[in-house]
C-alpha cells in the first residue's frame, strides 16, 4: 500500500515494510468466504485517518467492485464498549438487546453483503489492549455461528507503542518511492523541495509523523541552504536525544557496543533489539534484510555528542540516506556508460591501458573469480583488455584533452564518493546537475 504524504512542500508516494504482504493477503479478497482478523501497524495514532483512507482504496482496488465491499469503520471513542457494542451502534442495531440478540441481529444486517470491518489504535495515552485481537476473532466466529452468510475481515490497527499482536502488516516504517533526481535543466526549487522530503523521511528513520514534525522549520529555509538545513537536523537530534530517559539512551549505547565486541548472547542481543525498535530507536530500511541499525536521528546525536566512540564507523554510515545514494549512483552508472561507449567507439588504434592488461590476462587464467561468474555461452563476455580499464584510465589514454574534461572527472570523483559509502548531501545532488548539463546537453 502507497500513501501520499507531502513534506517540506513537495509531495511523494510513501511505501511501507509490508506493503508487498498486505496487497498480496488483499489480493485473496479475505473480506469474502469466511473472513480474517489482522492487525496493521502504523506509526502513530494521529495519522489513522490517512492509514484507513489508504486500506479503504486498496480494498476497492483488489475487489474491483466484484463484490460490493461495504466499510464499517470503529470511531475510537466508540472502542470503550468492545468491537461488537460498536459494531452494533454503526449498524443501528436496536438497544436493550441482550448479549446473544445483540450477535443475532449484528450477524443479519451483516449477511448478505462482504464487508471489511475498519478498527483505529487506541488513542493517546489509553492503554493497549492486546486482548482485542482475540476478542475480535472470537467475535467474528459467534457471528459466522449465528449466520453463516457473513462474509466479513477485520482490520485492526496498532501501533509500535501499542501492540496488539507479534504477527502483523507493518506499515509504521516508510520511504518515498518517487525518484527525485531529473534530467539536464531540471527545476532547482523543486529539487530542494525533493531533497528535503527525502532527507526528513531517512532522518525520521520512516516514521511520516517524525518528519512532518520538522517539516514546519525546514520550510522556513530558502533553496540551497544546507548548512542550515544541516544544523536543523543537529538540533533536532539532540533534543530528541536528550528527551529520551537515561536508562533508555544506556540501553542503546550497550547494544551498539555489542554489535561491534560482542560479550553477550545473541538472545540478548535480539530481545534488546526487539525493545529499542519498539521505542523508535533502531529501525530496518524498507526492503532491508540487516540487522536493526540504529534511527539516523539517534545515530546523529551519537555522533555529535562522540557518545560511543567505539561505533562512530557504522553510525556515520546510518547517516547515509541510501535511497537518495543509489539513485544518484544509479545516474553516475548510467553516465559513465555512455561517456564509456563514446570514447571506446574513437579509439581508434589506441593500445588499453597496460593495468587493463593485466587484469585481462588474470581474468583468462583458469582459476579466475571474475570469468566464473560468466555463464558458458554469455555473449557479453568480455575478449579483450578495454572491459577491464577503469573510467579513470579510459580517460587518461582517449581523453587526456577536451572540453567535457572536468565533467568527466567530476563524473568519476561523484561515484567513487557515493560507491565509498560517503555522507550525500545536497552538494552531491547539485554536483551531478552540472554534470548532466555538460554530458547529456
Amino acid at each position: 500500500m502507497n500513501l501520499t504524504i507531502t513534506l517540506a512542500g513537495h509531495t511523494a508516494d510513501w511505501r511501507f515494510r509490508d506493503s508487498a504482504a498486505l496487497g498480496s493477503w488483499l489480493a485473496l479478497a479475505p473480506w469474502q468466504g469466511r473472513g480474517e482478523v489482522r492487525v496493521v501497524r502504523i506509526s502513530s495514532a494521529e495519522l489513522a485517518p490517512t492509514f484507513l483512507a489508504g486500506l479503504r482504496r486498496e480494498v476497492r482496488a483488489h475487489d474491483d467492485g466484484r463484490s460490493g465491499v461495504a466499510f464499517h469503520e470503529v470511531g475510537t471513542a466508540d472502542r470503550a464498549g468492545g468491537l461488537p457494542a460498536a459494531v452494533a451502534d454503526l449498524l443501528e442495531v436496536p438497544p436493550g438487546l441482550n448479549r446473544f440478540e445483540v450477535i443475532q441481529e449484528t450477524a443479519r444486517r451483516l449477511s448478505g453483503r462482504p464487508g471489511v470491518v475498519l478498527v483505529p489504535p487506541a488513542a493517546g495515552s489509553a492503554p493497549p489492549r492486546p486482548q482485542a485481537l482475540d476478542e475480535a476473532r472470537d467475535w467474528l466466529q459467534r457471528l459466522r455461528k449465528a449466520d453463516a452468510g457473513v462474509q466479513a475481515a477485520v482490520l485492526l490497527l496498532d501501533t509500535s507503542r501499542q501492540r496488539l499482536g507479534a504477527t502483523v502488516f507493518d506499515l509504521s516504517v516508510g520511504l518515498p518511492v518517487d525518484r527525485l533526481l531529473a534530467g539536464p535543466g531540471a527545476n532547482a526549487g523543486a529539487l530542494w523541495r525533493g531533497y528535503l522530503h527525502h532527507r526528513l523521511a531517512w532522518e525520521s528513520a520512516g516514521d511520516p509523523e517524525r518528519a512532518a514534525r520538522a517539516q514546519s522549520a525546514v520550510a522556513r529555509l530558502s533553496a540551497g541552504a544546507d548548512a542550515d538545513f544541516e544544523r536543523l537536523l543537529n538540533d533536532t537530534a539532540r533534543a530528541a536525544h536528550d528527551a529520551l530517559p537515561g536508562a533508555v539512551r544506556q540501553d542503546a549505547k550497550q547494544y551498539l557496543e555489542e554489535r561491534v565486541k560482542p560479550t553477550r548472547t545473541r538472545g540478548w542481543l535480539t530481545q534488546r533489539a526487539a525493545d529499542l525498535e519498539q521505542q523508535r530507536l533502531l529501525w530496518r530500511p524498507r526492503g532491508a534484510t540487516a540487522n536493526h541499525v540504529p534511527a539516523p536521528w539517534l545515530a546523529r546525536a551519537f555522533l555529535l555528542a562522540r557518545a560511543v566512540p567505539v561505533c562512530e564507523l557504522p553510525l556515520r554510515d546510518c547517516l547515509v540516506c541510501a535511497p537518495l545514494a543509489h539513485e544518484l549512483l544509479d545516474r553516475c552508472f548510467d553516465l559513465e556508460g555512455q561517456e564509456r561507449a563514446a570514447l571506446w567507439a574513437a579509439r581508434s588504434d589506441s593500445a588499453p591501458p597496460d593495468r587493463a592488461v593485466e587484469r585481462w590476462q588474470s581474468f583468462r587464467e583458469p582459476s579466475s573469480f571474475q570469468a566464473a561468474l560468466y555463464p558458458p555461452g554469455c555473449p557479453a563476455r568480455p575478449e579483450d583488455a578495454w572491459p577491464f580499464a577503469t573510467f579513470g584510465e579510459f580517460l587518461s589514454v582517449l581523453a587526456p584533452e577536451g572540453p567535457r574534461r572536468d565533467a568527466w572527472y567530476d563524473l568519476l570523483n561523484l561515484r567513487n564518493h557515493v560507491a565509498h559509502g560517503h555522507y550525500v548531501a545536497w552538494a552531491a545532488v547539485e554536483k551531478l546537475r552540472q554534470v548532466e548539463d555538460v554530458l547529456l546537453a
